[in-house]
């Protein structure tokens, strides 16, 4: 029989001060800086598209089927618009030095040392009309 798991236990943070990210690169405020600011120009580009779609949907007047377009436009724009700026950050992101990048992305520069890894897995397995003895030999060597 398999037994579970204990639950993982992650390393301790590097930094308990409160005022940092829980990776103790960045301040809250610097974060929170970032997330308004692409908050901001994500709802001026979005509403600058519904008022360009308004001015072209309505072009001949309103109608159902015009204020029904509009409508599956507002709906489905958000994923576009968020789409357009998360790559555009992320392609400045990824023309600025690294030193500036780590700065943006906390995890940029885990892997670059020299620590072992730590950490657990769980491998989970179903089983359809096969032999248990055989799959959990194979489960085994994972």
């Amino acid at each position: 029989m398999i037994e579970p798991m204990p639950p993982a236990r992650g390393p301790a943070p590097r930094n308990a001060n409160p005022t940092m990210t829980p990776a103790g690169l960045q301040s809250l405020r610097t974060l929170a800086l970032r997330r308004w600011s692409l908050l901001a120009v994500t709802l001026v580009s979005y509403l600058a598209l519904l008022l360009l779609a308004a001015r072209i949907f309505g072009a001949a007047g309103w109608t159902p089927v015009t204020v029904l377009a509009m409508l599956c436009f507002a709906i489905c724009a958000p994923w576009h618009v968020l789409g357009l700026w998360n790559s555009a950050l992320g392609l400045w992101l990824a023309h600025r030095p690294a030193k500036r990048l780590n700065d943006a992305i906390d995890c940029a520069g885990a892997g670059l040392g020299a620590t072992p890894l730590q950490l657990k897995t769980a491998i989970v397995m179903t089983l359809r009309n096969e032999d248990p003895e055989r799959a959990i030999g194979r489960l085994r060597t994972m």
